[in-house]
């Protein structure tokens, strides 16, 4: 989906701060959240949830084989059952399941449950500290 998007982006978006690819990208992580809600209970993927706030980690080198990342994947609980689920039985090739629980963290980061870097992949979300309220001194809207 990237080409296809960051080449009409930059017809559209040529010298915009952001860069088409910023664009597409933002784009993409709006629509798996929008799929990952309607498809998903978030409660299943608790225990994928906790074990990144655990600490775990998971890089998935974009050009490796489906089946060489299905070994990856079964180290986070509950990942690969609950793609296996989502499946409902439809398919059972390698890439199909490996795509499905992409679609999963991919859905869990767009709703910023997990969090994600460029070189160390998947990883635990990232907390903000909450935003202090203004003071009572400063107007909070205009006549």
């Amino acid at each position: 989906a990237m080409p296809a998007l960051t080449g009409k982006l930059e017809l559209e978006y040529e010298g915009e701060v952001r860069g088409a690819e910023a664009v597409a990208r933002h784009l993409i992580r709006r629509a798996i959240g929008v799929v990952f809600e309607e498809r998903m209970d978030m409660e299943l993927l608790q225990p994928v949830i906790d074990w990144f706030e655990a600490g775990g980690s998971l890089v998935l080198p974009e050009w490796e084989r489906a089946v060489n990342l299905i070994p990856v994947l079964q180290k986070v609980p509950q990942l690969m059952e609950t793609a296996t689920q989502l499946l409902n039985g439809r398919e059972s090739q390698s890439e199909v399941l490996v795509s499905t629980a992409e679609f999963l963290l991919e859905g869990l980061w767009a709703h910023k449950k997990i969090g994600r870097h460029p070189r160390r992949g998947y990883v635990r979300a990232e907390v903000r500290p909450p935003r202090k309220p203004p003071s009572p001194d400063f107007p909070t809207h205009y006549h």
